[in-house]
């Protein structure tokens, strides 16, 4: 399945592999939560009839996390999250990981 084509494909294959970079060894909740301490107020994301806080975010994905592991969803669970490109899909993918499952975009 290709996703990119012509110019965009040829960048991808061919540019140099420059990603060489210290990893922190901390989980995708845990570098959140670290943004949420250093700016809550921060705006994360537009949900088109407004702002959402870092803050906010944390707070709702808080609340969707813990309603997954209510039903059994967290480590070796795979959810799959089906949604455009939009300002809800970070927030769900932000949720099964604070569960602690793993996401599968389809």
């Amino acid at each position: 399945l290709d996703v990119v084509s012509g110019a965009e494909r040829e960048q991808v294959l061919n540019a140099p592999d420059d990603t060489a970079a210290p990893l922190p060894g901390l989980t995708v909740p845990q570098l959140f939560a670290r943004q949420v301490e250093r700016d809550p107020a921060a705006v994360a994301g537009d949900q088109g009839d407004g702002t959402l806080s870092y803050q906010e975010l944390d707070e709702r994905s808080d609340r969707l996390a813990g309603a997954l592991r209510r039903r059994q969803i967290g480590p070796g669970s795979v959810v799959a999250v089906a949604l455009p490109r939009s300002a809800g899909l970070p927030a769900a993918l932000l949720r099964v990981v604070k569960a602690g499952a793993a996401c599968l975009p389809v």
